[in-house]
């Protein structure tokens, strides 16, 4: 059951931002430019991709160095925690208005440089 509820936990993430491209296309659109789509625009299913398994091989080199000293159940349910606390915190960014928010075309800047 255990096995279950992590891999829900998981890929009903993954499956939102994949379906999700004309929220992504939307919220990343450049307003500066008349140019129909933007760089993060094209590329944002590339990084995410990249990100994800960049995270996931750290995350298993890790624990093959010290899983050993936590049981499987802790593992298992801290990382069902961890996955589901990351998944309510970027819902939460899914209302913050991209287009007034200063911060955000900073952080938008940096990624595409």
């Amino acid at each position: 059951m255990t096995f279950y509820v992590l891999g829900l936990a998981s890929l009903i993430p993954w499956n939102f931002y994949v379906v999700s491209k004309r929220y992504f296309d939307y919220a990343f659109r450049d307003l500066n430019s008349t140019n129909t789509t933007s760089t993060l625009q094209t590329s944002f299913e590339s990084y995410l991709a990249f990100i994800t398994h960049i995270a996931s091989l750290v995350i298993v080199i890790w624990n093959a160095l010290h899983g050993y000293k936590l049981s499987l159940t802790k593992r298992l349910v801290f990382s069902l925690i961890f996955q589901i606390l990351l998944f309510v915190i970027i819902l939460i960014f899914v209302d913050v208005d991209t287009d007034s928010c200063k911060h955000f075309n900073k952080i938008e800047f940096k990624i595409r440089n």
